[in-house]
């Protein structure tokens, strides 16, 4: 079982605040579900995301409450989501994690691990310099 620090101060985060109840559940999902790594890009399937949500009497079905909330997060962004390749990132988890030489490594391989997607050429473009990414996480 892995630990990490989730920092308090988001709940005192005005642009957090302001996410519907979907878009935080779904971001608090999104920096702590057990396929997460440290850099926050990762493999998640609608249907995970849709679980992760979970049913809500009288509410719209998972699968519709799960796109507005990903519209939702990916406005600032804080969370994006390749349909496609059933890619999520979240945006900001590599920025807030350990600065370690280990941590850093962790996070390339876990980069190297992601699909070939813009999510990940993305990622490349502003972690590169911190990270340094190799030439095949492009």
């Amino acid at each position: 079982m892995r630990f990490e620090v989730f920092k308090k101060v988001l709940w005192r985060k005005a642009d957090y605040l302001a996410l519907s109840t979907d878009a935080r559940l779904l971001f608090l999902w999104s920096w702590t579900n057990p396929d997460v790594g440290a850099c926050g890009l990762y493999r998640a399937s609608v249907r995970q995301l849709e679980d992760a949500l979970g049913e809500s009497p009288g509410a719209a079905p998972a699968r519709e409450r799960v796109g507005v909330a990903l519209r939702e997060l990916a406005e600032k962004p804080h969370v994006l989501y390749d349909d496609e390749a059933e890619v999520l990132w979240v945006v900001a988890k590599a920025k807030h994690a350990d600065r370690s030489e280990t941590a850093r490594n962790l996070m390339r391989r876990e980069a190297r691990r992601c699909p070939p997607t813009p999510l990940r050429h993305e990622f490349r473009r502003l972690y590169d310099r911190r990270l340094e990414l190799a030439e095949e996480t492009r």
